[in-house]
């Protein structure tokens, strides 16, 4: 229906790409590795987030991007749980979050779902856009997520304000939390199964928080 095709890299073949960057690679992953890590704001709470952690997350990043562009990819997801459960591998997030900072949708959890919505979003407003669960937060409407753009909702060329945590609290692999401006007019929307229907809802971004274990 959208005129999306959808093409399969095993995680053996992107592992055995993550183990061999280029050295045109490891200068990109240098070089993106100190920008996050520099521009960031302190959190002493997450002493366990080395430089070397830092790594392997933008590495991911760079042998996903390898197969982004060998495909001439547009958007691309990829399934998390074998990375968060796998203590030896890092965890997608700044990967998804780089990619999409480059202009490419990227989804966490293999959510085809999620990913072509964040296709439309990109269509028809130009812009990129993030998934998360939803749930109830004192009695407002919360969006649960590990990937969020540094450049989401704010003035273009900007970044927004971030720090770095762990995952959830549950593994030391890196993920950003952009602090996004208050007061803002948000739209949310949900494809149904099948691409039979659309749900669309706007709201007003009320506030930031980091709940433990969301």
């Amino acid at each position: 229906k959208l005129d999306v095709h959808f093409i399969e890299i095993h995680s053996e073949t992107l592992l055995k790409r993550l183990q061999h960057p280029t050295p045109n690679e490891q200068k990109t992953i240098q070089q993106l590795t100190q920008q996050l890590i520099t521009e960031a704001d302190p959190n002493p709470q997450n002493a366990s987030l080395t430089e070397a952690t830092m790594t392997d997350a933008v590495k991911l990043y760079v042998a996903m991007n390898h197969f982004v562009d060998k495909h001439q990819a547009s958007a691309v997801t990829i399934v998390c749980r074998p990375w968060i459960q796998n203590k030896e591998t890092t965890t997608p997030c700044i990967a998804l979050m780089l990619f999409q900072e480059a202009g490419v949708p990227a989804a966490c959890q293999g959510d085809l779902g999620a990913l072509l919505t964040m296709v439309l979003f990109k269509r028809v407003a130009g812009v990129m856009s993030v998934m998360g669960n939803n749930f109830d937060v004192d009695g407002q409407l919360g969006i649960g997520h590990c990937v969020l753009s540094r450049q989401f909702c704010a003035p273009a060329g900007t970044r927004n304000p971030y720090y770095i945590s762990d995952y959830h609290g549950r593994q030391p692999s890196p993920t950003v939390h952009s602090l996004l401006q208050t007061d803002q007019m948000v739209t949310m929307a949900r494809l149904s199964q099948h691409l039979e229907q659309l749900i669309l809802i706007s709201g007003r971004l009320v506030g930031n928080r980091d709940l433990s274990g969301r």
